[in-house]
């Protein structure tokens, strides 16, 4: 990788995009990533979006 992107300001490196591609191949727990996703607030739930 000649243009190294960050997360948070943390550099990513090769090993972890090896890993996320393992993880990937591996497939993903459809409802544990719903679960998850349910404890983030929605695009709409800004204090704006209540008045």
């Amino acid at each position: 990788m000649s243009d190294r992107q960050t997360i948070h300001g943390v550099p990513i490196t090769d090993a972890q995009i090896a890993t996320w591609a393992i993880e990937a191949a591996a497939g993903y727990d459809v409802e544990e990533l719903k679960r998850r996703m349910r404890a983030r607030p929605g695009p709409n739930s800004s204090a704006e979006a209540d008045q």
